[in-house]
């Protein structure tokens, strides 16, 4: 295609980037609230997350990699504990009864519920695929093609199976267990929600804290390719260094708690995760 073409493909990476970052703001963001028994504001949290994320993007690919290397250990634990604490209160018969908008609520069917769920997952999966190659760099040239697509796809196939088969199973629970339905519409949300379904509490306490240091690996990945995908924009932005890119990639998504757009994360965070 060329450089100029791949303009398009970088900016489509941004936007992706972005909205992945936003998105795992939010939710750790809302951990951090329920950590602290609604003490710590969501935008305090979103902030610190991304602040967090954003300086340990700052250290190079080879910083990147090694805390990748290790912080996939705290996503596996998590998303463990959440299936086998939430299993034996899924529901695997009935239909989707109603789905949560900005404006309320409103019924859907089982087709609606599928699409949903598939659209969902193909944009999780779809997303990260374009910018997959930015982590390959220090592979040797020599490595077969078949190799990298096998990872490639084993690696983002099982990633959304396990994030999104988590978000579908909590989300059978909401229409038969009330107590969780309310944490997922208090103002404490997703935090509040991942509070409840986690038990004792000590140990809540602990998987909370491993969700928000797994939060900081996916934004860590994103902020870094979102600074490289902006300078790929045009031959003159390569001249100003990553980290300004950096810093610019994380005011951006700072936008998010300055104007209150968190009043609105189960319109985006379900989506993500509890949509079923």
């Amino acid at each position: 295609m060329g450089f100029y073409p791949s303009r398009v493909i970088a900016f489509l990476n941004v936007i992706t980037t972005f909205g992945f970052s936003a998105v795992s703001c939010i939710a750790a963001g809302f951990a951090l609230t329920a950590l602290s028994n609604n003490r710590l504001p969501p935008s305090f949290g979103i902030t610190l997350i991304c602040f967090i994320a954003s300086f340990f993007s700052l250290v190079g690919l080879r910083g990147v990699m090694y805390y990748e290397k290790y912080a996939w250990i705290f996503c596996s634990f998590v998303f463990t504990v959440i299936y086998l604490q939430t299993l034996p209160y899924a529901d695997f018969t009935s239909t989707p009864t109603i789905s949560r908008t900005a404006a309320g609520f409103e019924r859907v069917d089982r087709t609606t519920a599928i699409l949903s769920l598939l659209s969902v997952s193909f944009g999780q999966c779809g997303g990260w695929a374009s910018v997959t190659s930015d982590f390959y760099v220090h592979y040797s040239a020599k490595t077969p093609s078949s190799h990298i697509f096998i990872l490639t796809t084993f690696a983002l196939g099982i990633s959304t199976l396990v994030g999104m088969g988590a978000g579908a199973l909590v989300g059978s629970t909401l229409d038969h267990n009330t107590r969780w339905l309310e944490a997922y519409l208090s103002p404490g949300g997703i935090g509040a929600l991942l509070s409840s379904v986690l038990h004792p509490p000590v140990f809540a306490t602990v998987v909370l804290i491993l969700f928000v240091n797994a939060s900081v690996g996916t934004n860590t990945l994103t902020i870094y390719t979102g600074a490289l995908s902006l300078q790929q924009l045009d031959p003159r932005l390569m001249r100003i260094p990553r980290f300004i890119w950096t810093i610019i990639f994380f005011l951006l998504i700072l936008i998010i708690p300055s104007i209150e757009i968190i009043i609105f994360h189960v319109a985006v965070t379900e989506h993500v995760m509890f949509r079923c």
